[in-house]
């Protein structure tokens, strides 16, 4: 049997317990900005030059950047009647270097979790974000909205612990669920 099926009746007690993860830790490679860089006005160009006439450079971020979630499970029994699932909300703040300064994110992600053995499951998120380019002190800040599609597995070593990995747009992460 490859689900795991909401009836636990053959389940060890200690396995019955709700499975709560509200605060998740990654470090991640947030490879959308560090492959593309951020588009920025070289210096010396004015906002108000018309678009032919302006120059940019690519500031390329720092690989590794650490992320923060909290989840909130919206649906504990999900929408299946048959198999374990659930659906949630997740919410965050994501922190990276860029070259000359630092770059924040808060994105907002739907989730949805689905348990093939009571310890593994596998979910996708879909959302968006806001994202801050600090640069300097001397020039002004960037704000941009960006797309968050990942795929990922969780593994549960205890009621308190448990193991995470995702892929996806804008980040490949790991991390813990606390």
């Amino acid at each position: 049997m490859l689900f795991s099926f909401k009836s636990h009746a053959q389940l060890h007690p200690e396995e019955e317990a709700p499975r709560h993860y509200p605060l998740s830790v990654f470090v991640q490679l947030p490879w959308g900005h560090w492959m593309f860089g951020k588009k920025i006005l070289a210096e010396g160009i004015a906002e108000e030059t018309p678009e032919a006439n302006r120059t940019y450079v690519r500031r390329r971020s720092f690989p590794l950047s650490l992320g923060l979630r909290g989840d909130i499970v919206i649906l504990h029994n999900g929408f299946s009647n048959t198999y374990d699932d659930q659906f949630g909300l997740s919410l965050g703040v994501d922190v990276g270097g860029i070259a000359g300064g630092l770059w924040l994110s808060t994105p907002a992600e739907f989730w949805w979790r689905l348990f093939l053995r009571h310890r593994l499951a596998f979910y996708m998120k879909i959302g968006g974000g806001v994202g801050w380019t600090i640069v300097s002190h001397r020039e002004k800040t960037y704000v941009e909205a960006f797309p968050v599609a990942t795929l990922g597995f969780e593994y549960r070593f205890s009621h308190i612990l448990s193991f995470r990995a995702e892929a996806g747009f804008p980040w490949g992460r790991v991390g813990l669920a606390f």
